[in-house]
């Protein structure tokens, strides 16, 4: 869902008796990533990657924060791994049958989830392009809501993303049904990620309002209401 410079995306996952709520904001300089939910079955480690490429330079890093490649991160929990690492290509391309040996010198950025984890959660940012500084201050916007049921932030210029798993109320605003909304000074902007819905109904200070959602092939794309 987007309003052309800004969105939000949502993503509920469930394979591998592994399962997590997970929430992407993206500001005009930087990205929040919110999970909750994150409950697994599987006897094997759970993790979440924030990053993983081939370490390019320098790395940054200070109380909560790591900096690599003019890309910066804030958030709790993280690890930091790098060195080389050792693969071989057969194990992801099925259709080789000799040996293709490779290694790299890999930056990788994790949140431990540990061994069968029940409700965890993670919240970190993301700042392309940015200094270690800027990194350390952090990005302008602020998480206003964590949980299973909602997952929303306060961008930079005081615009709210927000993730309403079930109907429910944030502030002065509150909907109807779930949904993907992107709340601004005259405007909100909402998207029904399962596609399903032929309608939801919004209320601000008060004052609501009925959006008639897309179908067919614009299914689950954004509509716009003014207030």
């Amino acid at each position: 869902m987007s309003d052309g410079t800004r969105g939000v995306a949502v993503f509920t996952m469930n394979v591998d008796g592994v399962q997590a709520r997970k929430g992407y904001f993206f500001d005009h300089d930087a990205i929040y990533e919110l999970g909750n939910g994150i409950t697994s079955e599987s006897p094997f480690p759970v993790a979440t990657t924030v990053n993983s490429c081939r370490r390019n330079g320098e790395i940054k890093q200070g109380e909560n924060w790591v900096w690599h490649d003019g890309i910066g991160y804030r958030g709790e929990r993280m690890k930091l791994e790098t060195g080389v690492r050792k693969g071989d290509w057969r194990y992801l391309e099925g259709g080789l049958t000799e040996p293709a040996p490779a290694e790299a010198d890999l930056f990788t950025l994790t949140v431990d989830h540990g061994t069968k984890p029940v409700n965890d959660s993670y919240v970190f940012s993301i700042q392309p392009g940015t200094t270690p500084e800027a990194t350390a201050k952090g990005p302008g916007g602020k998480v206003l809501a964590a949980t299973e049921k909602l997952q929303a932030v306060e961008f930079a210029d005081g615009a709210i993303g927000a993730i309403f798993y079930e109907p429910g109320t944030l502030g002065d605003f509150s909907t109807s049904a779930p949904g993907v909304f992107l709340i601004t000074k005259e405007h909100v902007f909402a998207a029904d990620p399962t596609a399903k819905l032929k309608e939801l109904t919004v209320r601000r200070n008060g004052v609501e309002r009925t959006l008639a959602l897309p179908g067919g092939e614009e299914a689950g794309s954004t509509v716009a209401v003014t207030f």
